[in-house]
C-alpha cells in the first residue's frame, strides 16, 4: 500500500518504507495507522472506516485479524515492528528507540526478535516448528510465537534451540 507522506511516519515511528512518491506500508501497518487515526484510506473516493478496511483486508488474508492483533500489541508496547517475510515469519521486531535502517535519526540496530502470529488451536508439524527455531537461531534472533485466542488475548511463547 503506497501513501503520499512527508516521511514523518517513517522518521518518527519507523512505519513503512520510503519509496519514490510516498511511503509503502504493510497491511498490518496501514490497519494500525487507520485505527490510530494517523492516516485515512479511500476506496473509489469513499473514506474507509477501520471496520470496512479490515473487512477488505480479510478478503486478501484469512489470518489478518490475528496478525493485526499481534502487530498492534507489539506497537502499543513501544516496539518497532517490520515485515518478517524474508525470514519466513510474520514480523521482525526491534527494541524501543531503535530504527531498522541506517541513516535514521535513532540508533540503528538489527531486529532482536522474529514473531510468528497464530490463532489458538492452530496445528503445525514438528518439522515446521524446527524450521522456525533453526532459522531464528541462524540469524541470531529470538523467536516468539504469538498465540491469539478467540477473545483477542495474546500469549507469547519464546523458543530456543538446544544442541545436545
Amino acid at each position: 500500500m503506497l501513501i503520499e507522506e512527508d516521511q514523518s511516519l517513517y522518521d518518527k515511528g519507523g512505519y513503512g518504507e520510503p519509496v519514490e512518491g510516498g511511503l509503502e506500508l504493510g497491511l498490518e501497518e496501514a490497519l494500525y495507522l487507520v485505527d490510530r487515526a494517523k492516516i485515512t484510506i479511500y476506496d473509489s473516493g469513499k473514506k474507509l472506516t477501520f471496520k470496512s478496511f479490515m473487512q477488505k483486508a480479510k478478503k486478501l488474508y484469512f489470518d489478518i485479524y490475528v496478525r493485526f492483533t499481534v502487530y498492534k500489541d507489539l506497537r502499543d508496547r513501544g516496539l518497532v515492528v517490520r515485515s518478517g517475510i524474508k525470514y519466513g515469519t510474520h514480523f521482525r521486531v526491534y527494541e524501543r528507540g531503535v530504527r531498522p535502517k541506517k541513516g535514521a535519526r535513532a540508533p540503528w540496530e538489527h531486529a532482536k526478535y522474529l514473531v510468528h502470529a497464530l490463532p489458538e488451536g492452530w496445528q503445525f508439524s514438528l518439522p515446521e516448528l524446527t524450521r522456525f527455531v533453526r532459522l531464528a537461531h541462524s540469524v541470531k534472533k529470538k523467536l516468539w510465537i504469538a498465540i491469539v485466542d478467540s477473545e483477542g488475548d495474546i500469549t507469547y511463547l519464546q523458543t530456543t534451540r538446544m544442541v545436545p
